[in-house]
Parts: structure tokens; sequence; C-alpha cells
């Protein structure tokens, strides 16, 4: 623990307090924060608890061995089984996973939205904590497009007997709830209280043993938090809300002194994104705590205005169906509506498109890669080989089929020739770990992986290998035909698997079609743009002529 002292003008004064969190909680804070302004102000200072960090940790031993069984049992069904990681969007996938510095967004609920906040509670007979936690689990719902949504949070793990012992005394626990959009808003507050009661009675067995004797090595763990901060005395709702949601407490007199409390600037983030309320003398307060290497500030802080938005909506009708509230203000949408993306009906496939393309100009250059220029006449034959091998091989409609190659014009004609049987590909990347490649083949339930004699050694487990070579000589391709449809899958792109296992993300034929329409408005594609793709394959040639529609 250390203290620093600065004089900022007659009369004014900044102390900055620095604790590490190994023998600091917030609810320490508290009590150092009292005892020291005790000290200055000449105050009594309250009597050192009898009770040590070692007796506490001695008591919650003594729990474990004799008395834990009711708790273990209640938190079982709920650690095991489900993937307790969020792929939420703004993650940075690529980002440093061992730095958790911490930025935090405070959010202006204010008086008006806090006022609202507490009166859904009373009306409801919960906690406050209840009407934001369901808030919370709503925009999560949104932003993963998942049902089963898993937060982190802690118990302060307090009694009588501990409550003015200084050390990390808390517990982690797991919310683990369902959001259902045909339910109404009042229905989720009353499963979340229902939620947090359960977790804060269950919750003195220790979460670090929980998830490793219930789930295993291979557990997934909470990558987003919710936090709610509480005291029934105003010194210490005013000092926990101020650390715990980077707003600034109100002035307010202790002894002689006038105090402000103010966030530290350098913190931890023990979540990858965390939402930290508090319930003040002054009224609710929130904060969205962010982990700066791996989520930007203005991305935390549209998440931010995306949450009080549908808090504000959902507490103005809190008995509509979750699915009738916007995340977004309706101007809002019609500005988006106003650039785009516009949804036009096309019946055309992707692979049609291609084709069209071809016809259009059989003698253009539309490939370059390492064995050099590729006309699209030689591309359009070379697909009509591919995709002959594809059907004497037993592929099909709705089949997945992975494409792991080298980068020229053969992985692009096999992408069109596996879309035109009505299939859909699946992208490998042969610098992919074994492993990882093995995972998707499996999850994927590949029919068939198109390689080539580079890739071929690379055979993930047990699925069929199809080697293709460059198609044979001929005067003319031969006419296309095909069985896709536009509500087919076009493709499966599977996720890095960064807060978490790579989960495949299906897209249709018409998603694709309808994104090149909207890139030949804005910014403007057409039959003379060049571009060198990146996904849906990362296994692309060097540049290739867009087969997006003039």
């Amino acid at each position: 623990i250390r203290f620093a002292l600065a004089h900022r003008a007659p009369g004014r004064h900044v102390v900055v307090c620095g604790l590490h969190h190994l023998v600091s909680d917030l609810w320490s804070i508290a009590l150092i924060a009292r005892d020291l302004l005790d000290h200055v102000t000449d105050g009594e200072l309250a009597r050192p608890s009898r009770r040590t960090f070692t007796d506490h940790l001695e008591r919650e031993q003594r729990y474990l061995t004799e008395s834990a069984d009711d708790d273990r049992a209640y938190w079982s069904p709920i650690v095991t089984g489900g993937d307790h990681t969020l792929d939420v969007p703004i993650l940075d996938a690529a980002s440093d996973k061992s730095d958790r510095r911490a930025g935090i967004v405070p959010l202006e609920i204010g008086p008006e939205l806090s006022k609202a906040v507490m009166e859904s509670a009373d009306r409801l007979d919960v906690a406050p904590s209840a009407v934001l936690l369901a808030a919370w689990l709503t925009v999560l719902s949104r932003y993963t497009g998942r049902t089963d949504i898993s937060l982190g949070t802690v118990r302060a793990n307090r009694t009588v007997g501990s409550a003015r012992v200084v050390g990390c005394l808390i517990n982690p626990l797991l919310l683990r709830l369902s959001v259902d959009d045909e339910e109404t808003f009042d229905d989720l507050v009353l499963k979340a209280s229902s939620r947090l009661d359960g977790a804060l009675e269950h919750g003195r067995y220790p979460a670090g043993e929980l998830i490793t004797s219930v789930s295993g090595p291979n557990r997934s763990t909470p990558n987003v938090g919710f936090l709610w901060q509480k005291s029934s005395r105003a010194f210490e709702a005013d000092v926990l809300g101020a650390i715990a949601t980077g707003h600034h407490s109100r002035v307010t007199r202790y002894g002689p002194l006038e105090i402000e409390w103010s966030p530290g600037a350098h913190r931890g983030a023990p979540f990858d994104l965390n939402l930290v309320a508090a319930e003040r003398s002054d009224g609710v307060t929130a904060g969205l705590e962010y982990s700066r290497p791996h989520i930007t500030h203005d991305d935390a802080a549209t998440l931010g205005r995306h949450l009080l938005y549908l808090l504000r909506s959902m507490l103005d009708q809190p008995t509509r169906s979750m699915r009738a509230h916007s995340l977004i203000p309706a101007a809002d949408v019609d500005e988006f509506a106003a650039i785009g993306p516009h949804i036009e009906p096309d019946e055309h496939t992707v692979d049609q498109l291609v084709r069209r393309r071809l016809a259009a100009d059989p003698d253009r250059t539309v490939v370059v890669d390492s064995s050099g220029e590729i006309r699209a006449n030689d591309l359009a034959r070379r697909i009509d080989h591919i995709r002959a091998t594809l059907i004497a091989a037993g592929a099909g409609r709705e089949q997945l089929i992975g494409v792991m190659t080298d980068r020229n014009a053969d992985m692009i004609a096999a992408v069109v020739a596996i879309m035109e049987i009505g299939a859909a590909y699946v992208p490998m990347d042969p610098e992919f770990p074994p492993d990882r490649l093995a995972y998707m083949a499996t999850d994927a339930a590949l029919t068939m992986v198109i390689c080539d004699e580079t890739t071929v050694r690379l055979a993930p487990g047990d699925v069929p290998m199809l080697v293709i070579d460059a198609a044979g000589e001929g005067d003319a391709p031969t006419p296309p035909s095909t069985s896709a449809r536009p509500s087919d899958r076009a493709y499966v792109m599977y996720t890095s698997g960064s807060t978490g296992r790579p989960k495949g993300v299906e897209i249709e034929h018409r998603n694709v079609v309808n994104f090149l329409r909207s890139m030949e408005r804005r910014p403007g594609l057409s039959a003379a743009t060049w571009c060198s793709p990146s996904p849906p394959s990362r296994s692309t040639s060097r540049s290739w002529r867009s087969s997006c529609p003039s």
C-alpha cells in the first residue's frame, strides 16, 4: 500500500492511494480511507478488527471441509456444460491476452434514469442490481447472438466478524441466465433477481476450486462481468461508487474537510468487459470497464450508449416483449439506412455472378497468381473440371466441403465449383495448427477437403482429401448450371477462437450478393476493379478481377 500527497492550492490537496489487488478489495479501500481521514482530522480511530485475514482463511477452510456440500450442489449444474466465454464482436482477437490494463467509460445515468431504475425495483420488489443486470444481459445477447449468457461477478464474503478486516476477501461467482426475446423486461428482471439471490446465498463456495473440480481442466471461464457495489453507510457508498464506476463523487463533508472521491487512473481489468454499478447516496451510478488492449474506448462508449438507450426503452415499457426494444434510437436507424447497406431483392447466387462476369469477356485476365495471368475462359474451364471431380467423388447439395489449397486460381475455381453443386465451402488455412484444422473438420462434419499436392499432407483427421489439379484442355467451358439457391449457405467461416472454442458462422448466398450490390454503390466496385481478397478465405490469389456485377 502506498500513499502520495500533492499540494494543489492553498487549502486544496490530493491524496493518491495505490494498492495491489492481492492484498486489498474495494471494501478494504473504504476501510483504509475512513481510518486515514479519522487520523487526519484527529477523529477517533475505529477499534481494529479482532479477526485477522489468517482467521478468515482458516474459517473458510473449515467450511469447505465440514459444510460446503449444499453450496456445491447448487453450483454444479450452473458451472457444468455450456461455453461461459462470450465472443463479443468489439473484442480484438489478436491483442495480447496477458496485458490487463483497464479503461472505464462512465455511463451518464442521471437523476431521471436513476429514479426510474429504483422505481422499477420497488415495483417488482427486487434489488436495483437486478434491473441493471437484466439490461446488461439483453445487450450482450444482442451483441453476441447468444441466449445462454454467463457473467462473472463477486461476493464481498464479509461477515460481522470480518467487516473491518483489510485484505482480499472477495469470492468470484458465476451468473448464468437465459435471455428470451419473447419475454418481457419485467420477466427478465425477476429471473435476474432470483439468480442473484441464489448466487449470494450460496456464494461462499470458492469459485476457483469450483470451476476446476466441476468443469475440469478444459473449462471455459467468463470474460464478461457484472459488479454491483452497495453499502448502507453513505461514506463507504460514495467511496466504492467513485472507484468502481469511474464517476467522481459529489463533494461531501468529513469533519472540517470537504472530500471528493475520484477513480484511479491505473487499474487492472478482471474481465475483458465489465458493467460496474453502484448505489450511492445520490442515486445509481455505473461505468463500463474494459480491457484496453482488447477493446477501444470508442467501441466501449458505443456499447455503453446502446445499454443506456435500451434500459430507458425497457423501463418505459417493461411489459412489452424484449424483441420490441431496439438498441439504437430511431434517428440513428434512419441515418444508417440513408447510407446503406440497402437490401434489394436479388435471386442470383454468388457462383452465378462469377459465371456472368467470366462469360462477359472470356479473354480478359481475371486472376494473377504465382503461375502468371489467368483468363476468364481458362478459369471457367477449371471450375468445370473441379465441379466434375466433386460430383464424381459423391459431393452434393447442402454438404460442407473444406478448401485447403495454395494461393492460386484453383482455390477460386474450387470455391465456385462447390457453390455450383449446391454445397458450401469451409476455408481452412494451411498455416493453422493441426489441432484447429482437425477441430474444424469434426465440428463442421466435412464431407471432404479439397487440397493440392502441397497441402494434402495436412489431412485433418479421417476426412477424405480430394487432390485437384489444373483443368484439362478444351475449346470451351461447359455451359454452367447451378444447384444453389439464394437461401443456401455459401460458406461457413470459423471465428478466431480467441475467447473460447472457434465457432462456425453460416453465410448465405443472398448475404454475399447483397454485400456485393452495396459495394457497387459505395465505394463503387465495377468490372474494372481489382482486389486482393482476405476472408472468406485467407488462402487467396495475389489479385483477381472482382466478380461484383456491373
